[in-house]
């Protein structure tokens, strides 16, 4: 399992644990063992993405890596705006490198419009 299955696995189990501890299905038990399992799964997913983190801070800033990818992915639902990356909240653009390809873009426009 990767890190970012993880982290959608403990959101998963964390909202079940909810369920049964508070909702409609009353199973205080199940409550706490799916707690306690979402715990395990979100203690792995930090293990991975501190890991990974490591080895990106490590290489260029703007060299993208499929499993930053897939982080992004699973905690968001943004792309950037230039091409079909995944983006953290917030942003408009995958790198600098796609910030800048929109810049030029904007660069061949004529600048009092259509002449």
């Amino acid at each position: 399992m990767t890190g970012p299955e993880h982290y959608r696995q403990a959101e998963w189990l964390l909202d079940r644990a909810h369920y049964f501890t508070y909702g409609d299905g009353l199973d205080v038990a199940q409550g706490h063992a799916l707690a306690a399992e979402a715990q395990a799964h979100a203690t792995l997913a930090l293990a991975a993405a501190t890991a990974m983190h490591a080895d990106i801070a490590a290489s260029a800033a703007d060299i993208r890596d499929a499993r930053l990818d897939e982080w992004i992915k699973a905690t968001s639902s943004t792309t950037c705006a230039e091409c079909d990356h995944p983006v953290p909240a917030g942003s408009a653009y995958c790198s600098a490198l796609c910030r800048n390809a929109a810049d030029d873009h904007g660069a061949d426009e004529p600048a009092g419009g259509d002449e």
